[in-house]
């Protein structure tokens, strides 16, 4: 198990990242007031399934790697949010 102190990694002999967020988008169809959508000034994109692909197949390498897809949007709003699903259950 890892923990960490004030953002640092007490066991120096992981150097890998324990914990991936990606954000499917930035996408939503709520409009929740205390969102920080609501201030958002990007616009609204959605990430390449390609780009999704390399990332997971890259961290499929690290031995310990917790996944969450989570941002500013509702992911399951992506088109290919299920294959996405998939794909990275799949790995």
């Amino acid at each position: 198990m890892f923990t960490h102190r004030n953002g640092i990694n007490i066991n120096p002999k992981i150097n890998y990242p324990h914990i991936i967020e990606i954000e499917l988008t930035n996408d939503c169809n709520l409009q929740c007031k205390h969102c920080h959508r609501n201030v958002m000034k990007r616009p609204i994109g959605y990430m390449e399934y390609d780009v999704f692909k390399k990332i997971i197949n890259e961290i499929t390498s690290y031995p310990i790697a917790f996944l969450r897809i989570i941002g500013l949007g509702e992911p399951s709003l992506h088109p290919n949010f299920s294959q996405m699903l998939q794909y990275a259950s799949n790995k």
